[in-house]
């Protein structure tokens, strides 16, 4: 096979969930508030076992931001001039691929709400005649929307 006669593909976005998006939930806000109200308790109460119990929610605050964090680092979307790949690992850190050719995608959605649009990210909906698949929390979704439709109508994709 010649080299010279095959067109190398060309990386166009890579890009992780945003991260102020991934990373915001109600779950650590309450473990921070549980932390500092059994922190107060404690020499108002003049009960230690409150200091103990405070130990509890900062763990889980502080464990649930390195899985998030873990889980943040796994996750990418790449889009080349031939395909957009979305890799990820679950839990049980098996990885996943998902491979479009963009010959193969029909329809390319974004959904935002409005702390997402203030925020300029989104999520991606990429549709095929096989199914869809959503990728939340993409930075500059309008920009990777834009890109990837005007990828689809380039004569040879």
């Amino acid at each position: 096979m010649n080299q010279n006669n095959q067109k190398q593909e060309q990386v166009i976005i890579d890009t992780r969930p945003y991260a102020p998006l991934f990373f915001l939930s109600v779950r650590p806000i309450v473990g921070v508030i549980a932390t500092i109200v059994l922190c107060v308790l404690a020499p108002i109460t003049n009960t230690p076992i409150f200091l103990l119990l405070a130990l509890l929610p900062l763990l889980y605050v502080i464990l649930w931001f390195i899985f998030r964090w873990i889980r943040w680092l796994t996750i990418r979307l790449t889009i080349t001039d031939r395909v957009v790949i979305y890799k990820w690992y679950n839990w049980q850190l098996t990885k996943k691929q998902r491979e479009f050719p963009l010959d193969r995608i029909t329809s390319v959605d974004t959904s935002q709400n409005l702390f997402e649009r203030i925020l300029g990210a989104g999520d991606l909906v990429l549709k095929t005649p096989t199914g869809e698949e959503a990728i939340a929390d993409v930075p500059h979704v309008d920009n990777v929307r834009d890109t990837i439709v005007e990828l689809m109508r380039r004569p040879g994709s």
